[in-house]
């Protein structure tokens, strides 16, 4: 079975949002809540670098990168996965070898089916 995990915090919109939005599906996932245990930057991107896949909302843009078309650069994905502070970026929800950073219900749907038999 594919591992699914949400990282978050408490008070951030976009992290209810995807709570709300994995437990509408009944999907099953592995909260991680970073207000009571944080990610530094070295952790986060420990958490990240295994995925070959990422999806990243920046603003109303939306990036995917795949490293089966191209290698991405540890500082982009530092960028976008680790906040300014020195702490993951939330929410991230990690499914298998996937990296989602944002709230994009789309793109949890599209990931989610594709656990499907």
């Amino acid at each position: 079975m594919t591992a699914v995990s949400l990282y978050y915090r408490e008070g951030c919109q976009a992290c209810a949002q995807a709570r709300e939005f994995l437990s509408r599906r009944a999907a099953a996932y592995t909260p991680h809540n970073a207000s009571e245990r944080p990610l530094d930057a070295a952790a986060t991107m420990s958490l990240i670098r295994p995925c070959r896949r990422f999806y990243v909302k920046a603003g109303e843009d939306v990036f995917l990168w795949d490293r089966a078309q191209e290698e991405v650069p540890s500082e982009a994905l530092r960028r976008h996965f680790v906040h300014p502070d020195g702490f993951i970026r939330v929410p991230v929800l990690i499914v298998g070898e996937t990296a989602i950073r944002g709230f994009l219900p789309d793109v949890y749907t599209e990931i989610l089916d594709e656990l499907q038999p």
